[in-house]
């Protein structure tokens, strides 16, 4: 028999409610239904507290109750995939304090809104109770975690990353090799150089950080023999097709470190598309670790292979490893966007507000640029890295600020033709973009250049000697070989590597010749993925991340309003000290929603907190948290160190042995403490959810 999908919701509650530990299913019992009486029937108790939250008004004042911390744990848990304690303490580590996110998740659980179910590969995913999903379905909306902030007023920055600025660094690179010592900071005489060229602008910290970012993405490599560093042309084109939303993204993640392939393409994935989701609205630094958390996790569904490697580096969401990187790697590539100009960034007080630059966005060619007759070349901005790139070929930088000021050299030609570039393709450049005449000055010195040029030559790459009556054959057989004929009988030839060098060699029948003599080879560079905005990630994170405005909760006024007539009701009734202050905690803790829940027989009393010196109490506090397998949250009178962990021992009335999960590392340490040295013990409320929390790290 199909039973209807809520159906199946209630069934799998009222079994996970059973299966509570007894010393928790009979506290909500007493809480909610009053004393139980023997014989008792878990199944029967169950159908009760389920009677009981049938009621509209036990629903409405559980609702009601609800304040902004539990409104956004209990959206977290809508719409994460598959949650669990450990996924959402990791997606509230940047927002929420490690024990007041415990006693949220806790006090959830005690007030009926949330449960937890046991799945096979040993998780326990929390879910919300059927019972209150349609009174909660307006209420959770994903702008609770991640709505945009009010506009602000960012600082003005002139230094920004750019197409003109990174052509500019690049093209220094590359006539100035020794820009950097071997720790990536620059050289007093580049910082004097770049200092010139950016005037004002100039800020070392900027350009130490793109240089790493060039650095890691190859586009900068060191040579081989330490003479400093040179330019990938090839692997630069490459990149420079590339928007300029995926460049930026890019560099970003290679900021970083220096990782894989896999690895940078990777974070640059996410974090283009966390960008491009931001557009230009301001959130808080720790509002973008959540979308990138929920970008990931809600998407891995459509994407199996979208960021499985990526999750070596962040993992957001998934496993309880490294999982004090999520942050952390984000917050360096966030730092860097900051440090490069592609994200503003505004403090104010404990928050950091960011919003994304304008530069992010896409602009179509329309640069231009002008020649005078002291070769004096001025590029407008417009042009995108693609178009810049053959341009800086033969250009030597001047300055840079609106406008771009480069000149043409002769060493700077030089260096272009040592690229494989002829004056042709320089004046048909220069022509393209230029809308006057090419000064004849500069034509007649491009032809003057090229002559000395090719007056002489050093040449590198496969020779090919054989005697002088046998080259016709070698002239006629593999002409499509020959670079150069050096002089009769010796060949420059291109062959791409060993293996067809003797092949070939062999074909004409000189299979005489021996091992091909070692030369180094080059490998063809690989190119950068470009990034969709547009992918199946995005589109299905628009759908899921829907602007409405969220319902609100019961108000401040009116919810004290009711916590204090209750109050004033137990006033009335007749019971013990120990009684009374057992009901004033509940009303405190928001499970009493209504004077029929003031039962002085229900409460058993229980200390869960003492601090100073009031030493006895401490002890009790702990000892009944290591019977019960309680979490509790332990301040150190010497270092004021918060620890929250569950205790394992109490030896000797002196000696506590507390395992904790650390919140940095994820890892579970073991804390030998002296419990005179505490100076407050607070147990964090019983919860099904906590139970072997830390225990099945240990």
């Amino acid at each position: 028999m199909n039973l209807d999908a809520k159906v199946q919701k209630i069934i799998q509650w009222r079994e996970s409610f059973c299966t509570l530990p007894d010393k928790f299913f009979f506290e909500l019992v007493r809480i909610y239904l009053g004393e139980v009486k023997t014989p008792y029937n878990k199944q029967k108790l169950a159908e009760e507290i389920g009677a009981f939250l049938r009621k509209k008004e036990t629903r409405d004042s559980i609702v009601k109750f609800l304040d902004g911390t539990d409104i956004k744990i209990l959206t977290a848990i809508k719409f994460l995939n598959e949650p669990d304690i450990e996924k959402l303490e990791k997606f509230f580590s940047s927002s929420i304090q490690q024990g007041d996110f415990y006693s949220a998740v806790a006090s959830l659980e005690e007030r009926l809104l949330i449960f937890s179910v046991h799945v096979k590969n040993e998780k326990n995913l929390i879910k919300i109770n059927p019972y209150l999903e349609d009174d909660l379905s307006g209420l959770l909306n994903l702008q609770n975690l991640i709505s945009p902030e009010n506009e602000k007023k960012f600082p003005e920055r002139r230094l920004k990353i750019s197409s003109d600025l990174l052509a500019v660094f690049i093209c220094y690179i590359s006539s100035h090799p020794d820009i950097c010592k071997n720790n990536g900071e620059l050289k007093k005489k580049a910082s004097s150089d770049l200092a010139e060229i950016f005037q004002e602008n100039f800020n070392k910290e900027f350009f130490e950080t793109l240089f790493k970012a060039l650095k890691n993405l190859h586009l900068v490599q060191e040579d081989s023999e330490g003479k400093g560093f040179f330019v990938d042309w090839q692997r630069l084109e490459l990149f420079s097709n590339l928007t300029f939303g995926n460049q930026v993204a890019y560099i970003c993640a290679a900021c970083t470190g220096s990782f894989s392939r896999s690895m940078i393409l990777s974070s640059a994935e996410i974090f283009f598309k966390t960008l491009s989701f931001l557009k230009q609205e301001v959130y808080t630094r720790q509002k973008i670790i959540q979308i990138v958390f929920l970008l990931k996790d809600k998407n891995s569904r459509y994407s199996e292979n979208s960021f499985s490697r990526f999750s070596r580096i962040v993992a957001f969401g998934s496993s309880a490893e490294n999982s004090s990187v999520d942050s952390k790697f984000l917050d360096a590539m966030l730092d860097c966007a900051i440090e490069l100009g592609i994200v503003d960034s505004l403090s104010e007080g404990e928050n950091e507000f960011i919003r994304v630059n304008q530069i992010f966005e896409e602009n179509k060619s329309q640069g231009s640029l002008s020649i005078d007759a002291g070769f004096s070349v001025i590029v407008l901005p417009g042009f995108l890295l693609s178009d810049l790139v053959p341009l800086i070929k033969f250009l030597c930088p001047k300055k840079c600020d609106t406008a771009a000021v480069f000149e043409i050299t002769r060493q700077s030609v030089l260096k272009a033709f040592d690229f494989d570039m002829t004056k042709d393709q320089i004046s048909s450049i220069l022509k393209k973009y230029s809308h006057y005449e090419i000064p004849q000055n500069l034509l007649v010195s491009l032809d003057e250049w090229a002559d000395s040029y090719n007056s002489a030559a050093l040449y590198k790459g496969y020779v090919l000697k054989i005697c002088p009556e046998n080259s016709i054959v070698i002239e006629k057989k593999l002409s499509s070989y020959i670079i150069e004929i050096l002089s009769p009988g010796i060949f420059l030839m291109n062959f791409s590597s060993d293996e067809q060098a003797k092949n070939c060699v062999e074909r004409l029948g000189l299979d005489f010749v021996g091992n091909v003599k070692s030369t180094k080879k080059t490998a063809p560079a690989l190119g950068f993925p470009e990034i969709d905005f547009d992918s199946k990630i995005l589109a299905c994170s628009s759908e899921i991340l829907p602007i409405e405005n969220s319902m609100i909760s019961g108000s401040k006024k009116e919810v004290s309003k009711i916590l204090e007539d209750l109050k004033n009701q137990l006033e009335n009734i007749s019971a013990s000290a120990e009684q009374k202050e057992g009901l004033e905690e509940r009303i405190k803790r928001r499970v009493v929603l209504s004077s029929a829940q003031l039962r002085p027989e229900s409460v058993k009393f229980e200390l869960t907190e003492a601090s100073g010196m009031n030493f006895t109490g401490k002890l009790r506090v702990l000892e009944s948290a290591v019977q019960n397998e309680d979490l509790v949250e332990i301040e150190m009178s010497t270092t004021k160190e918060i620890l929250i962990g569950v205790p394992r021992a109490v030896v000797k009335n002196q000696i506590l042995f507390l395992v904790c999960k650390n919140p940095e590392t994820n890892s579970v340490e073991e804390y030998e403490i002296s419990i005179a040295l505490i100076s407050k013990v607070k147990k964090i409320r019983s919860s099904a959810s906590f139970l072997n929390l830390v225990a099945k790290e240990s």
